[in-house]
């Protein structure tokens, strides 16, 4: 499984039946994820996925993070991340992302914070 950071809890979002994924993982049990975001990040991608039930070792406030990579057959394979560095850089600019959506659908880049974030790290 990969690292699990907490998501910020002002980017909550409402979920759909076609927004879940089904993993398998090492032992052939099949998990089912909401889809969250895919990013583009130094020219890889990177898919953010939440749990639709209870999980062991994965909080329900918390996102799985996976690299996007292609096997021989060019299927879609989900590898963790296993550098650390790299996995707080990846979620950092999900969330950076994610606020300046969140602020684009407010309509208000004057948060009471010097972040310029209007208002999603809840400061207003």
């Amino acid at each position: 499984m990969a690292e699990e950071f907490e998501k910020n809890e002002n980017l909550e979002a409402e979920f759909e039946e076609d927004d879940i994924v089904e993993l398998v993982d090492d032992e052939g049990n099949t998990i089912k994820f909401y889809h969250v975001a895919t990013i583009d990040y130094e020219g890889n991608w990177y898919v953010f996925f939440s749990p639709t039930e209870e999980m062991k070792d994965v909080d329900p406030d918390e996102v799985v993070i996976f690299r996007l990579d292609s096997d021989e057959e060019g299927n879609d394979v989900f590898s963790p991340i296993e550098d650390e560095e790299l996995l707080q850089k990846v979620y950092d600019e999900y969330v950076k992302i994610m606020s300046e959506e969140y602020a684009d659908d407010e309509g208000d880049d004057e948060g009471g914070c010097d972040s310029g974030c209007g208002g999603c790290c809840g400061c207003q």
